[in-house]
């Protein structure tokens, strides 16, 4: 049995647009490169404009509402302590450890 050879695999296609080289940027690169630029101006724009738009509510009395503190920069900056520090005191221990141990 024999393969007789295709013809058409021989011949040159007809088409001038299949020579041409594959478009890389194409536009489905430059709609992801939209996108990605809306996103980080949708970023942006969230943290310029999320205070404003979308207020922290306020806590209720019973359910142990956080004490406001002052802006960091009115708070008086702390000297380090001179000296070596004291090791911390030892706890005594529970009635249920000693117990245990013995």
């Amino acid at each position: 049995m024999s393969v007789s050879p295709d013809p058409a695999d021989y011949s040159a296609p007809r088409d001038p647009a299949t020579y041409a080289p594959v478009r890389l940027l194409g536009p489905g690169f430059w709609a992801m490169i939209a996108l990605c630029v809306l996103c980080v101006l949708a970023g942006a724009a969230i943290v310029r404009f999320g205070p404003q738009l979308f207020p922290v509510k306020p806590q209720a009395a019973g359910l142990g509402a956080v004490p406001s503190l002052p802006p960091a920069a009115t708070l008086p900056l702390s000297t380090p302590p001179s000296g070596p520090l004291a090791p911390p005191a030892e706890a005594a221990p529970s009635q249920d450890l000693v117990r245990l141990t013995e």
